[in-house]
């Protein structure tokens, strides 16, 4: 069995180790949230800052093609010499340490490219990566369409990777020059961001495992602190009640020790304590008065013995010389006593019968009540019974007066039904009339039509609601019918039986008055017969008394000696089971050791 004090720690240490390892485990997502959105918005900020530098540099290089243009417009130079002066200064456009742009036009013929001038005029739109990437025409599109804002993602290898298959991400922006039809696009490669933000992923996550380190170590910091303070809490509750415990303990020998409990806390606990020390007194005072007291119970005890068995003796000898006079008087009293007897019997006898009468005419006369009471009862039922039948066949009589309402409604659906069958006659008509007149009497043909079908409608309708008012009719027949059995039942049978009821009470009550009366002649007798076995009782009586008058003092004698000798045994009994009492509390009390 768990003590208390383990009991408090659990209940502290439990709640706090799930409260700390809640937190923990909250923090520790939140760390690892916390560096995937750093790790995101690194990656998001290098791609924006790269993203915003080749859209400045194509659109620097578009202005110089616009200024080409504008000079062409203005007359200052022809068309062809303006693209070839323009295709000129954008290959030699430079930005960074590799930055270039080329030139297309919208049906994938290259214009320009400071790389592969050699390839100028050829058709590249079907070329793809090792990937399956149609990267010019993916330019194009972008550029022309403005699709993902004019960015094209795609694999591509570098001139020191050549032939080797290792494949590097590229990311291009092109930008449709609309005058002219060109697609002007640059483009770098950008595994060195990617690089960068694995790297900048690296650091974080160290930084993650140190966070999550030094949380750990905290949370196990905190729960040490808590189980110290959980121990702490524990003993300062659990040793004042172990005090008391241990205050109350049995020794070796079975025996509760009471001793008085130290403890100096002023809460419940102390208040308890002190309360326990003053019962542990009155306990105490309690134990001692009782020792004493037994003690002088035992001393009291052996001397009343002794006393009673004294006064035994001469009550011995007291009844010893008053039976030998009781002795001769026996005879004579045993038989006034027998007389008296044999008329105490008869007597009995008769207050028997006599008491058996009276039962018998209460019996009688509870009888005439209830066969009374019965033909009351079965009269009234038999009221009740006619009034209940009569109101039964009125509303009989009623109802089958509105049953035949349902006749009048089988005549008025026999007047819808024909009037139907004409109008079907009619509808058959117009549609004859109606085919002699062709074209000109289609329309009339369709309503007549329409009413022929409604005419059917009805005749069945009429048909059915027909069916349902004949089952009607032959339901409420058959209604009228067994509520006619029921009330002939009624008035046939139950009303007769209700009359024989009756002259069953009456027959009942009339046989019960004549027993009733042959039971009070029978206790008149009873009485008579009671009267006579009284007087010899009496004359016996007065026999007995004569001899009562010589055995009045030898009785009394022997009455008040065998009244002191039952009084001593009495005191004697009573003496013996205090002393048991005494002993049984003696042996209660040395359990305590105070």
């Amino acid at each position: 069995m768990k003590s208390i004090r383990i009991k408090i720690l659990l209940a502290f240490l439990i709640p706090c180790f799930v409260l700390t390892s809640a937190l923990g485990f909250y923090n520790v997502m939140n760390l690892i949230r916390l560096n995937e959105k750093e790790i995101t918005a690194i990656q998001e900020l290098l791609f924006s800052d790269y993203d915003k530098n080749i859209v400045q540099q194509v659109e620097t290089a578009t202005s110089i093609v616009g200024l080409y243009h504008e000079m062409y417009e203005k007359g200052e130079i022809s068309e062809e010499e303006a693209q070839e002066n323009a295709k000129k200064a954008v290959k030699a456009l430079r930005y960074g340490e590799e930055g270039y742009f080329w030139i297309d036009d919208s049906e994938g013929n290259l214009i320009a490219h400071p790389m592969i001038p050699q390839e100028e005029g050829t058709n590249r739109i079907n070329i793809q990566d090792p990937n399956g990437v149609a990267l010019i025409k993916e330019v194009i599109t972008a550029a022309k369409d403005n699709q993902n804002n004019g960015f094209t993602n795609f694999m591509w290898e570098k001139p020191q990777d050549v032939e080797t298959g290792k494949l590097s991400p590229k990311r291009a922006y092109s930008q449709l020059f609309n005058p002219w039809g060109w697609v002007i696009s640059t483009g770098n490669y950008v595994d060195h961001l990617h690089n960068m933000v694995d790297e900048k992923s690296t650091e974080l996550s160290k930084n993650l495992h140190k966070n999550i380190g030094a949380l750990g170590g905290f949370m196990v910091i905190s729960l040490v602190l808590f189980a110290m303070i959980a121990i702490f809490i524990s003993r300062t509750i659990a040793n004042p009640i172990l005090k008391i415990v241990k205050s109350f303990e049995k020794d070796e020998d079975g025996k509760i020790h009471i001793q008085e409990i130290e403890v100096k806390v002023k809460d419940e606990v102390g208040v308890l304590a002190n309360t326990l020390n003053e019962f542990a007194l009155q306990v105490r005072d309690f134990i001692n008065g009782a020792m004493i007291s037994v003690e002088d119970l035992s001393s009291s005890v052996d001397g009343l013995n002794a006393l009673t068995a004294k006064v035994e003796g001469n009550i011995e000898v007291t009844a010893a010389n008053t039976s030998d006079v009781t002795q001769h008087m026996e005879y004579i009293s045993d038989s006034t006593n027998e007389i008296t007897a044999t008329m105490e019997e008869i007597d009995q006898a008769i207050s028997s019968i006599a008491q058996r009468t009276e039962e018998g005419a209460a019996s009688s006369s509870e009888v005439s009540n209830r066969a009374k009471t019965l033909k009351e009862y079965s009269i009234a039922s038999k009221e009740r019974t006619q009034k209940m039948y009569t109101e039964a066949k009125s509303n009989v009589e009623e109802a089958i007066q509105e049953v035949k309402k349902v006749e009048d409604i089988v005549k008025l659906l026999h007047q819808i039904n024909e009037i139907a069958e004409h109008t079907n006659l009619l509808a058959l008509n117009a549609a004859i009339e109606s085919a002699r007149a062709g074209e000109a009497g289609r329309g009339f043909a369709v309503v007549a039509e329409e009413i022929r079908k409604l005419s059917e409608n009805t005749s069945y309708t009429v048909s059915n609601i027909q069916s349902i008012s004949d089952l009607i009719v032959t339901s409420v027949d058959n209604l009228v019918n067994n509520t006619r059995d029921v009330l002939n039942f009624i008035d046939e049978d139950v009303l007769t039986n209700y009359d024989s009821l009756v002259q069953a009470g009456e027959q009942y009550f009339n046989d019960a008055q004549q027993i009733n009366s042959i039971m009070t002649e029978l206790s008149a007798t009873s009485e008579e017969i009671g009267a006579s076995t009284n007087e010899i009782t009496n004359r016996a009586g007065q026999v007995a008394e004569l001899i009562d008058k010589s055995v009045d003092s030898i009785e009394g004698v022997m009455q008040q000696t065998s009244t002191v000798l039952e009084n001593i045994t009495e005191i004697k009994n009573n003496a013996s089971n205090n002393l048991k009492n005494a002993e049984g509390l003696k042996l209660f009390v040395s359990k305590f050791k105070v």
